[in-house]
């Protein structure tokens, strides 16, 4: 495979993924974090307009940068952890777990009705 040298245009941080825009032909090529050849361990991501050299992959019609690097072959910094907020939002506190919201009212309610008639009936 040849190698390409190009730039980072794009890198969605929670998503592990963005895209190099080749510098020879100006082509953007999607790139994974697992292509990234890092130092041992920590977090695998890239910043827009860092310079990187990659392998460019074929498959089904598309292209992808594999065994991106630093300049020179360098092999890329790797960071702790994710920066903060990054994901996609769907941790804890998303809904009441299992049985929904319903299914335990009467617990929530010391086991009274709750049929919001009161004592008219």
């Amino acid at each position: 495979m040849v190698l390409n040298k190009g730039k980072v245009i794009a890198w969605m941080n929670g998503r592990g993924f963005g895209f190099i825009e080749d510098e020879s032909d100006k082509k953007q090529h999607f790139v994974h974090f697992s292509a990234l050849q890092t130092e041992t361990g920590g977090y695998r991501a890239l910043t827009i307009g860092q310079d990187v050299e990659f392998e460019v992959a074929t498959q089904d019609g598309r292209t992808r940068a594999e065994n991106v690097t630093g300049p020179g072959g360098a092999k890329l910094p790797s960071g702790p952890h994710p920066p903060e907020g990054a994901g996609r939002g769907f941790g804890r506190g998303r809904g009441q777990g299992r049985g929904g919201y319903n299914n335990n009212r009467n617990q929530h309610d010391n086991n009274r009705n709750n049929n919001n008639f009161g004592d008219e009936f």
